[in-house]
């Protein structure tokens, strides 16, 4: 005989009888208004059948008796896609028959139960999801699989569901096909854990796994190869960061010039300092000197094993594992990879976030490392290794972000194009927009989720000082892109968010970079910015920035020359007037003493300043709680600056 499938409307009542005649495997009638002549229940019916329905529909009125022979009620459980099967679960009955067909074709054999657990087991061509006996076929919708919870079953506890037609079955557990997107997994068995009627748990247990090669043509070069894969270039990057109306700035249309300075002489004063207050650490001052005959990696490991000892000294089980931030000024980046090699030998998994930069060191000094630890127990780490489009992994032993409570520490961030790890073509201004993209990025991938404008401080890197103005223009549209604020509401000017930032020139970058940024953020309310005024004489001024928050204080001390700027200025009065506009300021912040971060202080080789003497000054003017790292750099965003202190 010859069955059409034609789609009714069922009821409940209706639904449950038809099941109950199924399973018996007996004949069953059901009265059929003309409302329900046509639906979404799917059945098989015979050529008599279907014509009664189509004359009742063409006539407008009218209901009819369906009656179903056993034999027809046997062809409805056989139908793949009826609503029988989905409806009773029936399609398991087919099951025999797979194993006499299908299977042994597929080379999997028969099917067995396992004794003891609740398992399910199928291999059907295909994706399906199953629950309570019913088989529902799974079917890709535009770029993937929708499952969405059903109200009318809302009181037995949301599941997986799947759509057919206009309805919402739900099912749970995963038999797997010849035809599934996995491959390889003939067997998957789902095990009860607990069968509580509002909340049951189970767990599916895959079997027969295997790994196997992946088969690609070795004769082909690697190029052609990754031909139909999406890797992201510089081009690719700019299209993402610039519109096209953009007027672009050409790398000729910026003066390129090494701006000549030189070391300071030797020095033997700089001492290790630490400061340890409660579950926080600080340490300055580890350096190492040249030696004759010893190589960039013997001095470097002669530097990581003095921060080593100095973390085990400690009291409180302190190790460098708990390192979470440290700032490594080298003499040479020629030296990156020398250093690198062994910096690495001296971290596990979730390594400290890091910043490193060339500055002017003495000549004696190969490096010099500052750097802060906690033993916290709320610390997140970011430690991205794999090439990725979001953000560049870290091409060094660092993890890309430190959340230690409330603080968040962002390794120094360089342009470099994410898929390639190559700095992005197009000069400053594209390696200042990639470098603000990756910021924000990684501050809203971070637990808390921040933005550009919880930065706390920021230290901007560049290696030429007409670069700066440049970098401002792309702050402010940076706000306007990732803050929704207009371009005139963040700048730097106005003191607007983020004000805290201060841009110094160095020598060289990584990558030879045109500008890094180190970035300190905090996840509280941040007060709003103090400033502070300080006047020494008609010579010097001091001015100060500071913010408080739940977790510290943060602030930025300079000191310029306000007179004569040919007079050679007083190198104690300087430090004078810098310190008193800091006292100042920690005053004002009502924060202890012994709870001040490490000082970072920043000074031009340009001026007549001498390093030796700068040390000399600090250590006998400064309060003994305070220790801090003299960083030498070429110069400041303003020819006026003497001396730039922060944390």
């Amino acid at each position: 005989m010859t069955y059409h499938e034609h789609g009714i409307n069922l009821t409940k009542g209706q639904a449950d009888k038809l099941q109950r005649a199924a399973k018996k495997g007996c004949p069953f009638s059901i009265h059929l208004s003309h409302a329900k002549l046509r639906g979404e229940h799917k059945m098989w019916l015979t050529t008599r059948q279907v014509q009664k329905i189509a004359k009742l529909l063409q006539k407008g009125t009218g209901g009819m008796v369906l009656e179903l022979s056993a034999t027809q009620l046997k062809e409805n459980m056989q139908k793949v896609g009826g609503f029988l099967p989905m409806l009773a679960g029936l399609a398991m009955r087919a099951l025999p028959m797979l194993a006499k067909t299908i299977l042994p074709a597929l080379g999997v054999g028969a099917l067995s139960g396992l004794g003891g657990v609740a398992v399910n087991k199928a291999l059907w061509s295909g994706l399906y999801l199953k629950r309570g006996g019913c088989v529902c076929t799974v079917k890709p919708s535009d770029k993937g699989l929708y499952l969405k919870p059903s109200n009318a079953r809302i009181t037995y506890g949301d599941g997986l569901y799947l759509k057919r037609g206009q309805q919402f079955h739900d099912g749970a557990g995963l038999i797997l096909g010849a035809n599934s997107p996995f491959k390889n997994i003939p067997l998957l068995e789902e095990v009860i854990h607990s069968n509580d009627a509002f909340a049951p748990v189970s767990y599916l247990n895959l079997q027969s796994v295997h790994v196997e090669d992946k088969h690609f043509d070795m004769k082909k070069r690697l190029t052609s190869r990754l031909d139909h894969y999406p890797m992201k270039r510089s081009s690719d990057i700019h299209k993402e960061i610039f519109s096209e109306n953009e007027p672009r700035i050409h790398e000729s249309e910026i003066c390129e010039l090494d701006t000549p300075y030189k070391c300071p002489e030797s020095t033997d004063l700089i001492k290790l300092q630490v400061k340890q207050r409660e579950k926080d650490i600080w340490i300055t001052g580890v350096t190492v000197k040249r030696e004759r005959g010893k190589t960039t990696e013997e001095m470097t490991c002669l530097a990581m094993n003095k921060l080593k000892e100095c973390m085990l000294e400690r009291t409180g089980n302190w190790s460098l594992s708990d390192l979470c931030m440290i700032n490594l000024y080298i003499s040479d980046m020629n030296d990156f990879g020398a250093i690198n090699d062994i910096y690495k030998k001296y971290f596990g998994l979730n390594p400290p976030a890091r910043v490193c930069v060339q500055v002017p060191l003495p000549e004696n000094i190969v490096l010099q490392l500052e750097c802060y630890g906690s033993c916290n127990e709320d610390k997140h780490t970011m430690h991205v290794q794999s090439i990725s489009h979001w953000a560049p992994a870290n091409i060094g032993p660092y993890s890309q972000a430190v959340k230690v409570d409330k603080r968040m520490y962002i390794a120094g961030q360089i342009a470099m194009v994410p898929s390639t790890l190559n700095i992005i073509s197009g000069g400053i201004r594209a390696e200042s927009r990639l470098c603000l993209r990756h910021i924000h990025r990684i501050l809203e991938a971070m637990p808390g989720s921040t933005s550009l404008k919880n930065i706390s401080i920021a230290i901007c890197y560049v290696s030429q000082r007409d670069y700066i103005s440049i970098v401002k223009k792309e702050m402010k549209y940076a706000g306007h892109t990732f803050l929704n604020h207009n371009h005139s509401s963040f700048s730097i000017e106005n003191n607007t968010m983020p004000s805290m930032i201060e841009f110094v020139v160095v020598p060289r970058l990584p990558r030879n970079a045109k500008v890094e940024w180190k970035v300190y953020s905090d996840i509280t309310d941040i007060l709003s910015i103090e400033n502070t005024i300080f006047h020494l004489s008609d010579q010097l001024k001091s001015t100060g920035k500071y913010k408080v928050t739940n977790s510290s204080l943060s602030c930025i001390v300079k000191v310029d020359r306000s007179g004569n700027q040919f007079e050679r200025p007083d190198l104690s009065r300087a430090v004078k007037c810098f310190y008193q506009c800091y006292e100042k300021i920690v005053q004002s912040s009502e924060v202890e003493w012994k709870s001040l971060p490490a000082l970072s202080i920043f000074y031009s080789v340009l001026s007549s300043f001498s390093y030796d003497h700068l040390i000399k000054e600090l250590s006998c003017q400064l309060n003994k709680d305070i220790i801090f790292t003299i960083v030498p750099v070429i110069e400041f965003s303003s020819e006026t600056t003497l001396l730039v202190g922060c944390h």
